[in-house]
């Protein structure tokens, strides 16, 4: 099988396993016991914390644990709102679907969507102007990077807006942290989340920064866990795990950018010679994220039978986001954008692909084609 669903998850490295596998038999206490054994997995977890932390420049005191980006997104938002009588919030269209639905249920709260061209980019005046307008307290809420066509957010410049509007940023990073140079301390965003199973670590472990000098209720009420925070036993081995791969990921992240920019630009080279009338979506060919590509293919069939097509080839992609329970579902990115699905296909890679992976990929989708 041919995996190039890295967008949805990332393989778990050797070394994210030998580390996890090491606090299983050397850390296993609970972090809260005041006794010697606790205290052991209480020293792991604060050293994952100061590794992450150096890693996103950051304090170790504005990083938090989660289960997932998803947790952390959804318990955070109304504790902002809730916190700074948040009045309005400007995001986009076509945010995760865990922004968009926590922001659907926030009450008290009016909501302006910025104006997206067919790639998923807004102008820079369009957001400044819902920023001059919206008289009160105001929270943004974008994505660094979109999850299925990979749109990249002009980050620093949204940053100093927000900044000079005195605005709140909350930025999801989710598809960046682990692929890109990612420096809090030079930034001008409030809160991010991550997780730790898209840079190759494992599922259950989240991250959530948070800037120094804001302080919030707990957003999960019991021990007092992370601070306060987020009460419930800290999941060590997994937390240590994610230390271990994002580590990993600033070690080689110019190794592995090249590789993967490198892969990128073969695949969209070679399906376009062997299908040329394939579209792409957004700037996907030749911007924003390099991670991933989102084509569509010139195809009149049902997703369910793309995919079953894609399984049986033996090619393992997504034809939209990963989050929703195994259910097939278009995706709502390329709804929106276009108005149909139109047989949208994302691709996304990693430094463990191969360039022999990317021909067999080219080869399947040709073959998906020209056979209908």
């Amino acid at each position: 099988m041919i995996y190039l669903d890295n967008t949805a998850t990332t393989p778990l490295l050797p070394e994210v396993i030998d580390e996890m596998n090491r606090i299983f038999k050397q850390a296993w206490g609970n972090p809260s016991s005041i006794h010697s054994i606790g205290q052991i997995a209480k020293a792991e977890l604060e050293s994952a914390r100061n590794t992450i932390a150096s890693v996103l420049s950051a304090k170790s005191s504005e990083i938090y644990f989660t289960a997932s980006a998803t947790e952390g997104i959804g318990l955070m938002i109304p504790n902002i709102i809730k916190k700074n009588q948040i009045q309005h919030i400007i995001t986009s269209p076509i945010e995760h679907s865990a922004v968009l639905k926590t922001i659907q249920h926030c009450e008290s709260v009016e909501v302006h969507m910025l104006d997206l061209d067919k790639n998923g980019a807004f102008k820079l005046s369009n957001l400044e102007d819902k920023l001059s307008h919206c008289k009160g307290n105001k929270l943004v809420v974008l994505m660094h990077a979109n999850n299925e066509i990979g749109t990249l957010l002009p980050f620093k410049k949204v940053s100093e807006l927000c900044l000079q509007y005195e605005a709140l940023l909350f930025c999801d990073m989710v598809q960046t942290i682990g692929k890109y140079d990612i420096s809090f301390s030079k930034t001008n965003v409030d809160f991010a989340v991550a997780s730790a199973h898209k840079f190759h670590g494992p599922k259950g472990a989240g991250i959530l920064y948070i800037k120094s000098g804001r302080n919030y209720p707990p957003m999960i009420f019991g021990g007092g866990q992370e601070r306060e925070m987020r009460s419930g036993t800290e999941n060590v081995p997994a937390i240590a795990g994610m230390a271990k791969a994002i580590e990993l990921a600033k070690k080689d992240l110019t190794s592995r950018s090249q590789h993967i920019q490198h892969l990128k630009s073969y695949f969209t080279e070679r399906i376009k010679e062997e299908i040329p009338d394939i579209k792409f979506n957004g700037n996907s060919q030749n911007g924003g994220l390099y991670t991933l590509i989102n084509i569509s293919l010139p195809l009149k069939i049902s997703p369910e039978v793309l995919n079953m097509k894609l399984d049986m080839a033996g090619l393992s992609a997504s034809q939209g986001s990963a989050c929703s329970s195994g259910v097939m579902k278009n995706s709502s990115v390329i709804q929106y954008l276009y108005g149909e699905n139109r047989n949208a296909l994302r691709l996304s890679f990693s430094f463990l692909n191969t360039i022999h992976e990317i021909e067999q990929a080219v080869d399947i989708l040709k073959n998906i084609v020209h056979k209908k």
